[in-house]
Parts: C-alpha cells; structure tokens; sequence
C-alpha cells in the first residue's frame, strides 16, 4: 500500500504470516506507545530494532531519535553512531524535569515555524516544503524512554506527568 508522503511507516515485527508488522504514524493520530513485559523478556531488544529499523528505512532529514535512559546503565550509547541521534542521555531521574522543558521548547520552536507556514502540523508542513524548496526540513523527532518504568519505582516523580508531559495530540502543539 503506498502511503502519503506525511506517513510513516514504522517497522515493528513480523505478524504470525512472518509478513513485516509496521506501524503507520501521521499527525492525526500521534500518541504515546509503551512497552511493558517482565525482566528478560525482550523489552530492550524490541526497543533497539525499533530504533535501527526506523532509522534504516529513515533519513535523518525524515527522523530523528532523542534517546534517554533512565536507569544510567548506558545502554542508549550503541546509537551514538546513527545519524538520525539528535541527542543521547543516560539521566538520572533528577535531570528530567529540565529535559521535559527542553523538549517542550523544541515543539514549540516548531509550533511557531508551522503557524507562520499556515500548517496545522507536521505533515502539512513537510507537504508545503517538497513544493517549496526553500523551506528547512523539519524532522519528525521520536522520544525513546529506556527504563521509563524506573521514574515511577523512584517514587520521585509520577511517571504520568512524563507520558502526558509530552507532546502527542497530532496538533500544531506537537505532532511528534
């Protein structure tokens, strides 16, 4: 099936047919995706083919990764040789009040791009480019959180603050 140029299609897996699984992803219908399971039952490896397959089929123009762990285990640093790795934390939970800020102010840097190009989000805007030359790229940004289940075991900070913190409505306010 072809797929508008506003859509993603993001590689996930192979269905019980070992056809490949992907997970189409527009504006409309942006939101947050979790991925829960036991220790050792393939959370991590699910997360990095995630990460590599998106960004093969990807350009760094199209995508890119802010990649954050909670727990500081390090595990984040084997993309550091992706181009599509705008940004790779190994934070400790007390970072990410400030790390959410920076992140809202990134959407809404490009809140105010879009507004001023009349486009409602993203894919409006990457339409409006491919007939404009002139206009930058604007990469959809995906926010991978290794360990995110570590800021709520902390009880530090409420982890749904973080999951609704984010922007994931498909509006002009952060479609990404």
């Amino acid at each position: 099936k072809k797929l508008s140029p506003g859509v993603l299609s993001i590689p996930f897996g192979r269905d019980e047919a070992k056809e490949v699984f992907s997970i189409p992803y527009t504006a409309a219908d942006a939101s947050a995706m979790f991925i829960f399971g036991r220790t050792g039952t393939g959370k991590s490896f699910t997360l990095d083919n995630f990460v590599y397959k998106t960004a093969n089929k990807y350009s760094p123009s199209q995508v890119q990764f802010m990649l954050i762990d909670c727990k500081d285990c390090m595990d984040m640093i084997k993309f550091s040789s992706l181009p599509h790795a705008r940004c790779i934390l190994n934070a400790d939970v007390d970072i990410l009040p400030g790390l959410t800020s920076n992140i809202w102010k990134e959407f809404s840097e490009r809140d105010k791009v879009m507004r001023s190009k009349k486009c409602r989000n993203i894919d409006e805007y990457n339409e409006l480019r491919l007939k404009d030359g002139t206009l930058a790229a604007m990469p959809r940004i995906i926010v991978v959180i290794d360990e995110f289940a570590y800021i709520s075991e902390t009880g530090i900070y409420n982890a749904e603050l973080y999951a609704n913190g984010v922007p994931h409505n498909g509006d002009v306010k952060g479609d990404d």
